[in-house]
């Protein structure tokens, strides 16, 4: 387990998400895990949380289609997910303050490694 610290720079979580190392932060309220099927109340798609309609089929499309290895959560909230395909996906929401300041390095770590994904 990886300690999350505030001020942490987009590079350590990219390191983090690249070796799909589980971290959280000192709160609890951001994290992120290996996801294998049945891994959260025998399901095979993690709780939605806050998601609206439109990023919960997304959820579910691609649990179903690539199935997940890895989910970051913001509370409750899936907010970031990796398929097992190796391509992330991240919420264009923000949801609450909190995870607004919890998506500004994931969303910069994420693009990183599908950039570099789609690059080799």
């Amino acid at each position: 387990m990886r300690y999350f610290k505030k001020g942490m720079s987009w590079m350590e979580l990219e390191d983090i998400l690249s070796k799909q190392d589980e971290f959280r932060n000192s709160s609890k309220s951001f994290r992120g895990e290996t996801w294998s099927h049945g891994a959260f109340n025998n399901s095979v798609v993690p709780h939605p949380g806050r998601m609206d309609e439109a990023e919960r089929l997304l959820l579910v499309s691609d649990s179903e289609r690539h199935g997940l290895t890895y989910v970051v959560w913001s509370y409750a909230t899936p907010i970031a997910w990796r398929r097992s395909d190796g391509f992330w996906r991240v919420t264009d929401r923000n949801y609450s303050r909190t995870t607004a300041c919890h998506l500004s390095p994931l969303r910069t770590a994420i693009d990183t490694i599908n950039t570099m994904r789609l690059a080799a």
